[in-house]
């Protein structure tokens, strides 16, 4: 990934075991696109999704925030993601009454994503 303002930046996708250390953990999501320096909620209901927000949130790490070109797939791979993104912060992770899942982000710049490795 690099960002849009001409910086080199690492590659990209969640760490997994044997994942690069500074690969980022990408959360998918439908219809929703954040911008740099806004404050949002993202509902997020895929088990691996909500694992891949515990995880940043427990090391305390960013998350890049990607839409999905097709909304209807449940399960989107690389091929399935827009390739530019928003590096997000996690400011919050909530789980309402009900049990979905919700993280509060707020966008901290535009990236360009140059390559997937496996993880989340």
């Amino acid at each position: 990934m690099t960002p849009d303002e001409g910086a080199t930046a690492p590659k990209i996708e969640a760490r997994a075991p044997g994942a690069p250390s500074d690969a980022l953990i990408v959360v998918p999501v439908r219809q929703t696109v954040l911008f740099p320096e806004i404050v949002f909620p993202i509902t997020i209901g895929r088990a691996l999704s909500v694992e891949a927000a515990q995880a940043a949130v427990r090391e305390q790490r960013q998350v890049l925030v990607l839409l999905q070109q097709d909304p209807s797939i449940d399960a989107p791979g690389p091929d399935a993601m827009h390739r530019v993104g928003t590096l997000a912060n996690v400011l919050r992770y909530v789980t309402a009454p009900d049990g979905t899942s919700h993280i509060i982000c707020q966008g901290v710049q535009r990236v360009r994503v140059t390559e997937f490795v496996p993880g989340f």
